[in-house]
């Protein structure tokens, strides 16, 4: 989100003598920070961006509760792109149209999607509502009660959302702690809210062995045993880099590269 981090020694100078036409492709922070900067040294720079919106995943951590704070950055960016006259085209894959056209460069910053959990889902799961916890945000569904699969960042943010929105939550996770991944300053509010909060069941060191209309069955310590567990079945297993547009842009060829 600040390519300057740490580099704050370094000589900021534009490289404004090799002027160039750039498309970037993807709209999350990372394209619309590279677009940014591309155009502050004086480059040509459009930006394409497939969802309705800029901001991609971090728009919908930016609608958590324990994100209030990320939709600064998204309305800074947008005045920026738009400031520097960053041309911006939403709902607009990358497609053959496209690349066709003359680029000196293509920056690919389609980010990440949630890891395909097809082959890891336990017997029964065709009987529930499933997503990956990305996609239930994105719908804007609501829900009595649900199901996590996943205690990492996202399982746990999600969780403390939908929790303070009045959702019934059970929480399981291969995981020993929650969100192992973070660093402690950033979840010192939200593990302790979640554990503590009267509607969520958190379930650790487990796994996920079968899966009812309206339970589940997990297997922790050596032992196995349902509980009641209502509602779709959100996933949250990791991601993976969204490279679907990669090879096309590569097969491009563009005179500064991809």
């Amino acid at each position: 989100m600040n390519a300057r981090a740490g580099r704050e020694e370094v000589a900021n100078t534009p490289h404004r003598a090799a002027r160039a036409r750039i498309l970037v492709a993807g709209g999350g922070p990372a394209g619309m920070e590279t677009a940014r900067l591309l155009a502050e040294d004086g480059h040509t720079v459009r930006l394409l961006e497939v969802g309705s919106r800029l901001g991609g995943a971090f728009r919908l951590a930016a609608g958590l509760r324990q994100h209030p704070d990320y939709r600064l950055l998204l309305d800074w960016l947008e005045g920026e792109l738009d400031r520097l006259g960053v041309v911006v085209h939403t709902e607009r894959p990358v497609d053959e149209e496209v690349l066709a056209s003359r680029d000196d460069a293509i920056v690919v910053a389609t980010g990440a999607v949630g890891r395909d959990a097809t082959g890891l889902l336990p017997a029964g799961a065709g009987l529930r509502d499933t997503f990956d916890v990305r996609t239930w945000l994105a719908t804007g569904k609501r829900a009595d009660h649900c199901l996590i699969w996943g205690a990492d960042r996202d399982g746990v943010a999600v969780a403390d959302h939908l929790a303070t929105t009045g959702t019934t939550v059970v929480l399981v996770g291969s995981q020993t702690t929650l969100a192992p991944e973070v660093g402690r300053r950033t979840k010192i509010l939200t593990v302790p809210r979640l554990e503590h909060h009267p509607s969520v069941r958190i379930v650790l060191d487990a796994e996920v062995t079968e899966l009812e209309e309206r339970r589940v069955r997990i297997r922790t310590a050596g032992t196995e045993k349902w509980i009641d567990a209502p509602g779709p079945l959100l996933v949250s297993q990791g991601a993976v880099p969204d490279t679907r547009f990669l090879d096309a842009c590569l097969r491009r060829r563009p005179r500064l590269g991809v």
